[in-house]
């Protein structure tokens, strides 16, 4: 069985710290001093949900996608990717 497809985002308040990249680097990686999304991203990762629990800023979300959902843009986030 597959792992549900998310819509991952990094928004304002990420401080840099870099603990999502080194614990998920296939999906994060730093932009400057901001962690982002990586374009073509895998979103099945299954560190992707400790990465988001391990932010001491609280500034990774992720909703799981149904088959026919696209995700929305936020202006408030750096990445966003399906």
């Amino acid at each position: 069985m597959t792992k549900p497809k998310k819509s991952v985002a990094v928004n304002e308040t990420c401080i840099g710290c870099q603990l999502c990249v080194s614990m998920c680097p296939r999906v994060f990686e730093m932009n400057g001093s901001k962690s982002v999304i990586k374009k073509d991203a895998p979103m099945d990762d299954d560190m992707i949900d400790d990465a988001i629990e391990s932010c001491p800023v609280y500034a990774i979300s992720a909703e799981e996608l149904d088959d026919d959902a696209s995700a929305e843009e936020d202006s408030d986030d750096y990445q966003m990717a399906a």
